[in-house]
């Protein structure tokens, strides 16, 4: 195990609170690459809790690095308080509407799981109303300063092939973010909805002194987590797997593990719930019930190639990890049915086909290569499988 990966896991350890107080990572200062455990902490999303770690162990980084970590600590400090007072006037608006709304991921766990360290990083305020409200919702934001944004695509691409669409502040303030609107939890298959008592599940927190915010059951988030590794293509990212520890941690007395099996095995997630859950084991130590692995029902075959994928991924420098590559590799290590990411494959929209293979979404061009993608996702993947000569 490198300087580095010893580094990070014990972050991972500190910030769960299997670390003791103190306890400093056995390491060697000088054998340290900080280019790289500063790119490591970047794409792990673990750069903020690094500043407050270091000064727990009495370690500094060099100059430029220990500057950077302090940087991120505080600008991400400031930023989550802007989220959350945002959070806060947008659930009060909503409610006098009659909207009901819940809070999904960054902005429901940090008043929640990360109380004493609310520093985890997220680029926006993610909440989830019903999808009979939708277009309320919208007019809503829109009167609140915010504009909607599809990135260069249609509203009915949006409201048809994904669950959720961005609206940005008017004024630009960074710090501000920008809010994703949901109206599912992922995508309809087969006309499937997913996790479909999920609201007569939720429940209340609080945060910022405001009114008491909706937000999915412990259970449910953690399904939740598992759905958006797989979708967004950030399966091997540990700031998901912290999640995780910290919310079975402190849900463990009441979480209700049969109601998780029963919902991955309908909604089809009983692999990506693995995924998720090998990674918390791997790297944070976290150890289940026997009964949920066994329960879960994936086969030896796939655990295995699982394992492989994660420890000879998760720790890949920069200059070596192609991203495009991972996610095709991980899209089919992450369903259930070898045939299901098959067939998301080849019944992928025209909108993710292009941004997947870089090209314009309307362009005639595209059009020819979308329409002939029976021939072309082979070709194109075969040249991304085959290295590349330096």
């Amino acid at each position: 195990m490198s300087a580095e990966e010893r580094i990070v896991r014990h972050i991972l350890g500190w910030v769960t609170g299997r670390t003791e107080p103190g306890e400093t990572p056995d390491f060697n200062a000088s054998s340290v690459d900080w280019g790289y455990l500063g790119d490591l902490l970047a794409h792990h999303e673990l750069l903020a809790f690094a500043y407050e770690a270091f000064k727990e162990y009495g370690l500094t980084a060099p100059g430029a690095m220990q500057e950077k970590l302090k940087n991120t600590y505080y600008c991400t400090l400031l930023r989550n308080e802007r989220l959350m007072d945002e959070l806060v006037r947008i659930t009060r608006r909503f409610r006098e509407a009659g909207i009901r709304v819940a809070a999904l991921k960054g902005v429901a766990f940090l008043p929640d799981i990360y109380t004493s360290l609310p520093v985890r990083s997220m680029t926006d305020i993610d909440i989830l109303i019903q999808d009979a409200d939708y277009q309320k919702a919208a007019g809503l934001l829109c009167e609140m300063g915010y504009y909607k944004d599809f990135w260069g695509l249609t509203e009915e691409y949006w409201r048809t092939k994904q669950c959720h669409v961005a609206f940005y502040k008017k004024d630009h303030n960074r710090l501000s973010g920008f809010v994703e609107l949901h109206w599912a939890l992922d995508v309809k298959r087969g006309g499937e909805t997913i996790l479909p008592r999920l609201w007569e599940r939720t429940r209340e927190i609080y945060a910022n002194n405001g009114p008491a915010l909706q937000t999915l059951s412990p259970e449910d988030a953690l399904l939740h987590i598992a759905l958006h590794q797989r979708r967004f293509g950030k399966m091997l990212c540990l700031k998901y797997a912290v999640d995780l520890s910290l919310l079975i941690q402190k849900y463990k007395d009441t979480f209700d593990w049969g109601y998780v099996l029963e919902e991955a095995k309908s909604g089809k997630m009983r692999t990506s719930l693995y995924f998720l859950l090998s990674q918390a084991a791997m790297f944070l130590e976290v150890r289940l019930p026997p009964s949920v692995e066994e329960g879960l029902g994936v086969s030896g075959r796939k655990k295995r190639r699982i394992h492989h994928f994660i420890r000879t991924s998760a720790w890949l420098p920069y200059e070596k990890r192609d991203t495009r590559k991972l996610y095709l590799k991980g899209h089919f290590l992450l369903y259930d049915h070898p045939a299901e990411p098959l067939t998301a494959i080849l019944n992928i929209p025209r909108e993710q086909f292009a941004k997947y293979y870089c090209l314009t979404p309307y362009a005639r061009k595209t059009g020819f290569f979308y329409h002939t993608r029976f021939a072309y996702i082979p070709f194109r993947t075969l040249c991304d499988l085959i290295p590349k000569r330096r």
